[in-house]
């Protein structure tokens, strides 16, 4: 009876600081992302896109290489740009992301381009998206649905301080 219990105590203890020292790495590792949010899409659409927040903290610096979700086909990284006088898209294959300074992902700015969505974004859901950093690898967030109107995240934080890449 005592070796039972001697176990099941050692493999909780054990479980508790496995668990502990992951949490502690990530903590160290220093790169959080917040706000994660997309437009509801209408029935039908085939393209959606995702905003955020990405901070590096503590110095550290990486870049966003790669993104996936498994809602849509692709997903890749995006940027408007000024064109013989139109805002174009423009696929962007990294984004910078260092020393403390937020970086935004926002409507007519930087997003997460979905192409080939396996159906509608509703409001109210919920996805998972997959961002890769070169140095750190792969990172999952929660993707919160919003209206389909909604054009920013004002009402949850403020810009002042976000570098647009």
């Amino acid at each position: 009876m005592k070796t039972a219990l001697g176990r099941i105590v050692r493999c909780a203890f054990l479980t508790w600081a496995l668990s502990a020292g992951t949490s502690t790495v990530l903590a160290q590792k220093g790169v959080h992302v917040e706000h994660a949010w997309a437009r509801a899409t209408p029935p039908g659409a085939t393209m959606g896109a995702v905003y955020f927040v990405i901070t590096a903290h503590g110095g550290h610096s990486d870049r966003l290489i790669g993104v996936s979700s498994p809602v849509a086909a692709k997903a890749e990284f995006h940027t408007n740009v000024m064109e013989g006088g139109m805002m174009k898209m423009r696929q962007i294959e990294s984004v910078e992301v260092s020393g403390d300074a937020p970086v935004g992902f926002e409507p007519g700015r930087n997003h997460v381009m979905l192409t080939g969505l396996k159906g509608p974004l509703t409001e109210g859901d919920q996805f998972q998206m997959t961002l890769t950093l070169e140095k750190l690898g792969a990172i999952e967030t929660q993707v919160t649905v919003r209206a389909i109107g909604t054009t920013t995240m004002e009402h949850q934080m403020d810009h002042s301080k976000h570098q647009m890449e």
